[in-house]
C-alpha cells in the first residue's frame, strides 16, 4: 500500500528502481509512487515526474483498466497538491475533482480518503471550518473501510488538534486516551500529528515550554518523511511559543529557520506566512523599519493569493504596525481592504480584527464619531461569537474612542461610558482562567476615576495596576528562565545526538575499512571489464586515466608504446593536471629516461623525491613530481610499452595504490594488445564492407532491370490492343467513306458505325488508363529505387504500387499477389530500399514459378499473400507467405538460426530441393509454399535483403510460421527512421 508521505528508504528504493527501469508496468508504478512521495520534498520535480509518468501511461496499452485508472487518479491527486503548494488553486481544484471521480469509479477507499484529506486542507486554507470538518469526517470513514491505521490515526490526530483550538478541554476528553493507546501505530506521520495535538493542548494551557517540546518532535518526524508544510508551520509556532516566553532571540531563530526552509520549497504562501510571522516578532522587539520591510516582502509573495485568508491576516498585522508607527491613514487603508476581503471570504473572525483595527485607526486620525460605528460593530460581533479575548480588546478600543468624543445628544457623557467599558473589560478578564488583566488597562481606569474625582476608586485601580505589573514581570522572568532551561536541554540533547552520531560514524568507518579490500577488488574487476571491452587505443588511454584518478591521486600520467620499426618509445598519451600534453618520442637506448629503463629492463620503478630536488630526467614544461611509478605494459613475455603514474604528494603510493596501478596496468596492456589486433583486421573489414556495398548496388540494379523487363512485357499487350483497335477504327472509317462516295448512307448503317467507333474508343481509353496506371506506379517505384532518402508514405498504398510493378513477373506462371492491409497506415521510411527488399523476395519466387519448380505443375494459380499489420509502437509488420505444399523434412527449419548468414545455403551449389521442400532462404526466396522448388538466384540475396531491412530501414527480419505450418518472411518496420537512415550500417543477424 502506498505510504502517506514515504519513508526515506522507500524514496531511495524508488529512485534506484526508476533509474534501472523506466518502461513497463513496474516503471510506471515506480513513477506514480515516487511523484507522490516527492510532492512536498521536491514539488517541481514531483509535478514534472507526474506529467512524464502520465504520458508514458497513455502510451502503454497493456496496463489493466482498473490499475490504469488508479494510477491516473493518484497522479491527478499528486498534481493537485503540487498546484496547491504553488498557489495555483483553480488548477488544484480541477485536478482533485478528477482524482475524486477516478477513485470513486473503482471504489478505492484509500484514494478516496486521501482526496478527502486534501480537500479538507483546501478548506483550511480558505477558512471554511464547516467544509474542513465535513471532509475530515469523510476521510476517516474511507480509511476505516480501507483498514489503513496509519492514515486513520493521522486524520484523527489532525481533527483533535483543530478541536483543541475551539475547546481544549473537550478535545482532551474526547481524543487524548484514544490517541495514546498502548498498541498505537508508530509511523512518523502519526507521531508528528499526535505530537502536534499534544503541543496545541499545552499551548492552550499557556504551558509554552511543554508545547515547544512536543512541537520539536513534530519538526523532526515531519522532516524525516518529507512533510515540509507541517514542519515549517510548526517551526513558526515554536517561534511564537518562545515569543510568549519573552525569549525573542529564540523566537527569531526558529522563525528564520522556518523561512529558510520555505524559500527552498518555493511555495508562495509558506514564504509569505513565514516572513509575516517573522515581522510580527520583529515588531515586538521595536524594530519597526525591519518589520515594515519583512511585511512588504511577505505581501509580495502573497500577492497571487490576495483574496486568501493568509493575505488578509498579514495585511491586518501590517496595519497594526502602521498604527504603532503613527502612520494612521496607511493603517486605515489596510484595515478597510482587509475588512472587505474578509467579508467576501465569509471569515467573521478575521473580519472582526479588521473592523477593530478600522475603529482604532479612525480614532487616531481624530475622527472619533466615525470610529464609534465600527467599534460598536466589532463589539457586537465579539459578543455574538462569544470571543471574550476579542471583546476585551474591542472594549479597550471603544473606551479610547469615547475619551476622544465630545459630549453630544447621542453620547451625553462619553467619559463615564469609557469608564464603564473598561470596567466591563476587567470583569470579563477576571472570568478567564490564566488571564492577567494588563496593568495598562488598570492604569487607564485609575486615571478615569481620578479625572471624575473618585479618588478611592482611582487608588484601588492604581494598586491593582502595580500588582498586575509585578505579576506580569514575575511571569516574564519565570518564562525567560524556563526558556533558558529549555534551550539548555535542547542543546544538551543535540550534543548527545551528535556524540551518538559520531560513535556510529566511527563504527561505520571501521566496518568500511574491513570491506574496503573486497570492494576494491570488485571495483577493479568491473573497471578491467570496461577497459578491455574497448578496441580503440585512445579510448583505452582515457579509461585508464579516468579510473586511475577515481582510485588514487594521479595529477600526471603518461603511456608510451614501442614502435618496432623505428626502435623508439612513442609517448602517445601524456596528461598533467587535466591538460593533454603533446606526444613525444624517446630512443630505446636513452640513458636517463626512467620510462625507457622500465621498458628495457622489463621492471617496475618507484621513485620518491624530496622537495626542491630536480633530476636530469625531468621533462621541461612539466611540474616536478614527488612520487613517480613506472611500470612496463606487458602481455606474457612481450613488452608493449610503459605506464607512468605520478603525484606531487610525498609517499603518495603505498601498498594499496601500487596494487591498483599494477592491476590497471595489466588490464591496459591486454586492452592495447586487443586494439592492435583489431587495427590489423580493420583493412580486411573495410574491404568486405566495400564489397558488400557494391553487391547491394548490383542487386539494386539487377532488381530494377527485372522490373523494367516485366513492365515492358506488361505494357506490350495493352499497347498492342490500342494499336489494333485504332487500325480497326481506321478501316471502318474507310469503309464508311467509300459507302458515302457511292451515295447517301442509310441511317442504320451510320448508327452501326457510330456504335462500333464508340465501343472501340471506350476500350482504347480503358486500356490507355491501365497503361498510365502501370507507368505511374513504375515511375514512383523506380524513382524511389534511385534514392535512399526517407519520407512519409502510406504503407499499404505504396506496397500496392510496388506489387503492381512486380505482378507481371508472376502472371505467366499463373500466380497472383494478394495484398491485405489497413488504409492510412503511415510510416516514415526509405521507400526505395523497402521496394528493393520486397521486390527481391517476389522476383525470386517468380523465377522459381516460371521455371516450373513450384512442386505443383499444372495445378492452376498459386497465391503469394502480402499482409500489412500495425504494431503497438506505431510501426508496421509485413508478412509474406504462399500457399504451396509443405513436407515434413525442412532443412530451413533445422537451420533457421543461420538463415541470414552470408553464403549460407541448405543445399550444395548444384543441388535442388524436391517439390514441397523449404525454399532456399539464402537465395532471397520466400520461406515455403507453392513457389518452393529449385533454387535460383545467388547465395547472398537473402543476406542482402536482411542487411537492408536491419540496416537503413532500422527494422527486423525474421522467419515465422503461418497457421498451417508454412514458413513465412516477416519484415518489422519502425514508425520512423532518421534522415540519415540510409547511411547506417546493418545489424548483425541474431543467432
Amino acid at each position: 500500500m502506498l505510504d502517506p508521505f514515504g519513508l526515506p528508504d522507500q524514496v531511495s528504493h524508488l529512485e534506484a528502481r526508476l533509474r534501472q527501469e523506466q518502461s513497463g508496468l513496474e516503471g510506471l508504478r515506480a513513477g506514480v509512487a515516487l511523484s507522490w512521495y516527492l510532492r512536498q520534498r521536491d514539488t517541481r520535480r514531483a509535478l514534472a515526474l507526474a506529467a512524464e509518468t502520465q504520458h508514458r501511461l497513455a502510451l502503454s496499452p497493456d496496463v489493466p483498466p482498473i490499475e490504469r485508472l488508479r494510477m491516473t487518479s493518484r497522479l491527478c491527486l499528486t498534481t493537485a497538491e503540487t498546484y496547491r503548494l504553488l498557489a495555483r488553486l483553480e488548477d488544484a481544484e480541477t485536478a482533485v475533482r478528477e482524482a475524486r471521480d477516478g477513485f470513486a469509479a473503482i471504489s478505492d477507499p484509500t484514494g478516496q480518503g486521501d482526496t478527502e484529506t486534501f480537500m479538507a486542507d483546501l478548506c483550511t486554507f480558505k477558512g471554511d471550518r464547516i467544509g474542513q470538518d465535513h471532509h475530515l469526517a469523510r476521510a476517516q470513514g474511507f480509511f476505516r473501510a480501507a483498514r489503513d491505521p496509519v492514515r486513520l490515526r493521522c486524520v484523527e490526530a489532525w481533527t483533535a488538534r483543530l478541536e483543541t483550538y475551539a475547546n481544549a478541554a473537550q478535545a482532551y476528553q474526547r481524543w487524548w486516551n484514544h490517541l495514546h493507546r498502548p498498541d498505537d501505530v508508530r509511523h512518523p506521520a502519526v507521531l508528528a500529528q499526535i505530537a502536534n495535538f499534544e503541543g496545541g493542548q499545552c499551548f492552550q494551557r499557556s504551558d509554552f515550554v511543554g508545547a515547544i517540546r512536543h512541537w520539536q518532535r513534530v519538526v523532526e518526524a515531519a522532516t524525516e518523511i518529507g512533510q515540509l508544510w507541517l514542519a515549517v508551520n510548526t517551526m513558526n509556532v515554536i517561534g511564537a511559543a518562545f515569543a510568549n516566553l519573552h525569549d525573542y532571540a529564540s523566537a527569531i531563530e526558529w522563525k528564520e529557520k522556518a523561512h529558510a526552509v520555505a524559500l527552498d520549497t518555493g511555495w508562495p504562501e509558506l514564504m509569505g506566512s513565514t516572513l509575516g510571522s517573522l515581522a510580527e516578532t520583529t515588531v515586538a522587539l521595536g524594530q519597526h523599519d525591519r518589520a515594515r520591510t519583512l511585511f512588504d516582502r511577505a505581501l509580495d509573495y502573497l500577492e497571487p493569493l490576495s483574496r486568501s485568508r493568509r493575505y488578509v491576516i498579514t495585511g491586518i498585522a501590517l496595519g497594526n504596525l502602521h498604527l504603532a508607527c503613527g502612520r494612521h491613514q496607511e493603517a486605515l487603508d489596510w484595515f478597510e481592504t482587509a475588512r472587505d476581503t474578509a467579508v467576501k471570504l465569509g471569515h467573521p473572525d478575521v473580519e472582526l480584527n479588521a473592523v477593530r483595527g478600522t475603529a482604532e485607526a479612525l480614532a487616531r486620525l481624530d475622527r472619533p464619531a466615525e470610529a464609534l460605528v465600527p467599534a460598536r460593530t466589532a463589539l457586537d460581533r465579539a459578543r455574538q461569537n462569544d470571543n471574550r479575548y476579542q471583546e476585551i480588546a474591542v472594549l479597550r478600543v471603544t473606551a479610547d474612542i469615547l475619551r476622544r468624543l465630545p459630549p453630544g445628544p447621542a453620547v451625553p457623557d462619553p467619559a463615564r461610558q469609557a469608564t464603564e467599558h473598561l470596567e466591563r473589560a476587567i470583569a470579563i478578564g477576571e472570568t478567564l482562567e490564566g488571564y492577567t488583566v494588563p496593568a495598562e488597562v488598570l492604569a487607564e481606569l485609575s486615571a478615569d476615576h481620578e479625572r471624575r474625582g473618585d479618588l478611592d476608586r482611582a487608588l484601588h485601580y492604581e494598586r491593582r495596576a502595580r500588582q498586575s505589573f509585578q505579576a506580569v514581570y514575575n511571569q516574564e522572568t519565570n518564562d525567560r528562565l524556563l526558556a533558558a532551561q529549555l534551550r539548555f536541554e535542547t542543546q544538551r540533547a543535540r550534543e548527545e545526538a551528535e556524540h551518538l552520531k559520531a560513535l556510529a560514524q566511527a563504527e561505520t568507518a571501521r566496518a568500511a575499512m574491513l570491506d574496503e579490500a573486497n570492494t576494491t577488488l570488485e571495483l577493479l574487476g568491473r573497471i578491467g571489464q570496461a577497459i578491455t571491452a574497448s578496441l580503440d587505443t585512445e579510448a583505452v588511454f582515457e579509461a585508464l586515466h579516468r579510473h586511475m584518478n577515481e582510485l588514487l591521486h594521479a595529477p600526471a600520467m603518461l603511456i608510451g608504446l614501442i614502435d618496432p620499426e623505428s626502435r623508439r618509445l612513442e609517448m602517445r598519451f601524456r596528461i598533467e593536471d587535466g591538460r593533454r600534453l603533446p606526444p613525444s618520442t624517446l630512443a630505446l637506448d636513452d640513458p636517463i629516461s626512467y620510462s625507457v629503463l622500465s621498458v628495457r629492463e622489463n621492471r617496475e620503478i618507484l621513485l620518491k623525491r624530496g622537495r626542491g630536488i630536480e633530476e636530469a630526467s625531468h621533462i621541461p614544461g612539466t611540474r616536478a613530481m614527488l612520487t613517480m611509478l613506472f611500470r612496463p605494459l606487458a602481455v606474457g613475455d612481450r613488452v608493449m610499452g610503459v605506464l607512468s603514474v605520478q603525484s606531487d604528494r610525498p609517499e603518495a603510493y603505498g601498498p594499496r595504490e601500487l596494487q591498483i596501478i599494477r592491476t590497471l596496468g595489466a588490464y591496459g596492456a591486454i586492452a592495447l594488445a586487443n586494439a592492435e589486433a583489431y587495427r590489423s583486421l580493420d583493412a580486411v573489414v573495410a574491404d568486405l564492407r566495400d564489397a558488400r556495398g557494391r553487391l547491394m548496388q548490383q542487386e539494386r540494379l539487377a532488381s530494377l532491370g527485372q522490373l523494367v523487363a516485366g513492365m515492358a512485357r506488361e505494357v506490350a499487350t495493352p499497347v498492342g490492343t490500342v494499336a489494333g483497335l485504332a487500325g480497326f477504327v481506321a478501316a471502318e472509317v474507310g469503309r464508311l467513306r467509300n459507302r458515302a462516295g457511292a451515295g447517301p448512307v442509310p441511317r442504320p448503317v451510320l448508327r452501326e458505325f457510330l456504335d462500333t467507333v464508340e465501343e472501340s474508343s471506350r476500350m482504347m481509353a480503358a486500356t490507355a488508363r491501365r497503361v498510365i496506371g502501370l507507368l505511374d506506379a513504375f515511375h514512383t517505384v523506380a524513382a524511389d529505387r534511385g534514392s535512399d532518402g526517407a519520407r512519409e508514405i502510406d504503407l499499404t498504398d505504396y506496397l500496392r504500387e510496388v506489387l503492381a510493378t512486380a505482378e507481371p513477373l508472376l502472371r505467366p506462371a499463373g500466380a497472383e499477389i494478394r495484398l491485405a492491409g489497413p488504409e492510412g497506415l503511415r510510416i516514415t521510411t526509405c521507400p526505395g530500399l523497402l521496394a528493393q527488399a520486397v521486390a527481391s523476395l517476389v522476383q525470386n519466387a517468380a523465377g522459381r514459378a516460371l521455371s516450373g519448380t513450384d512442386g505443383l505443375p499444372g495445378s492452376g494459380s498459386q497465391v503469394l499473400s502480402v499482409t500489412v499489420t500495425p504494431t503497438p509502437d506505431g510501426g508496421a509488420s509485413i508478412t509474406m507467405a504462399d500457399d504451396g505444399a509443405v513436407t515434413d523434412e525442412d532443412p530451413v527449419r533445422e537451420n533457421r538460426a543461420r538463415a541470414f548468414d552470408p553464403l549460407f545455403s541448405t543445399l550444395a551449389p548444384e543441388a535442388t530441393v524436391p517439390g514441397g521442400a523449404a525454399s532456399v532462404l539464402a537465395s532471397g526466396a520466400l520461406a515455403s509454399g507453392a513457389l518452393n522448388g529449385e533454387i535460383t538466384g545467388g547465395l547472398l540475396d537473402l543476406q542482402i535483403v536482411h542487411a537492408v531491412v536491419t540496416g537503413p530501414l532500422q527494422g527486423q527480419m525474421e522467419l515465422g510460421e503461418t497457421g498451417c505450418g508454412r514458413l513465412c518472411v516477416i519484415l518489422r518496420l519502425p514508425p520512423a527512421v532518421s534522415a540519415s537512415a540510409a547511411l547506417r550500417p546493418p545489424r548483425r543477424p541474431a543467432a
